[in-house]
């Protein structure tokens, strides 16, 4: 099974951990990635209520999505970790253009660092992506 997402010229598939992060750029890149039809997802292993719970709570301007039956990281092949019984998919960033993934992050650490290592990569590729 896969998870069916949104038919989008580039995506950033993230994890919710790094999702403060990317709200602030967001708010300060909104018109560059419009232009560029760059949109972005948070994804987790957690419900799909806990998602929207904190989507609320952090006040985010983009869908968190929940892979809490593990469709999608099964079918990718995330890497997962187990904390306190918690299945959880680590910290990564894939960057996805008409299904295809082009670029993964991944380990990625410092994750405040991750969106500014993110829009280099896309600022330097995004004519070979056109």
């Amino acid at each position: 099974m896969f998870l069916s997402l949104p038919q989008i010229k580039e995506s950033i598939y993230l994890l919710v951990p790094q999702a403060v992060r990317y709200k602030f750029v967001l708010i300060v890149s909104h018109a560059e990635f419009k232009r560029n039809r760059v949109g972005v997802y948070g994804l987790s292993s957690q419900t799909p209520e806990a998602q929207k719970e904190a989507a609320i709570r952090l006040e985010l301007s983009y869908p968190l999505l929940s892979d809490s039956m593990y469709s999608f990281s099964s079918a990718m092949e995330l890497p997962m970790l187990e904390v306190a019984g918690l299945k959880l998919i680590k910290r990564l960033t894939l960057i996805v253009k008409d299904g295809v993934v082009r670029k993964c992050f991944y380990p990625v650490f410092p994750p405040d660092k991750n969106v500014d290592e993110v829009s280099a990569w896309l600022s330097e590729t995004k004519r070979n992506l056109s």
